[in-house]
């Protein structure tokens, strides 16, 4: 990855996101694309310096979230529990979900349940970055 890709995944992470990860964090970034699984959109997975695991899904038209979510969600967990990451972050861009928000949050905290090691963030489309389209 180069300096540019670190440079607005970081901006992502701490601006977007709100993420106070310690610059020494954002050294370390893998990228990589996922088929769907439950009937989830194709999603790009994101590991922040072995601390911070995102999941970016970007739903189609017509797309239910509340099939889905779930599905993602618990994976996330799994894998942070199981790398020993520090946080879970599902990251939903908001052009085809706005009418959804509400049923979204609703799905994901049903989901979590007393979990304050994972996050939903609904982002506009634009603040996405560009790698998230690997």
């Amino acid at each position: 990855m180069d300096s540019t890709e670190t440079v607005q995944i970081t901006r992502f992470v701490r601006g977007t996101l709100g993420c106070r990860c310690p610059d020494d964090v954002f050294r370390s970034i893998t990228v990589d694309s996922r088929e769907p699984i439950g009937g989830s959109p194709p999603f790009t997975r994101l590991v922040i310096g072995d601390r911070l695991l995102i999941f970016l899904a970007k739903p189609g038209p017509g797309d239910t979230l509340a099939t889905w979510i779930p599905g993602l969600t618990l994976l996330g967990q799994a894998e942070r529990e199981a790398a020993g990451y520090n946080r879970f972050r599902l990251v939903i861009p908001a052009a085809h979900v706005d009418e959804q928000a509400d049923s979204a949050r609703r799905v994901f905290a049903e989901t979590i349940g007393q979990d304050d090691r994972a996050h939903l963030h609904i982002v506009a489309p634009e603040d996405l970055p560009a790698l998230a389209e690997r």
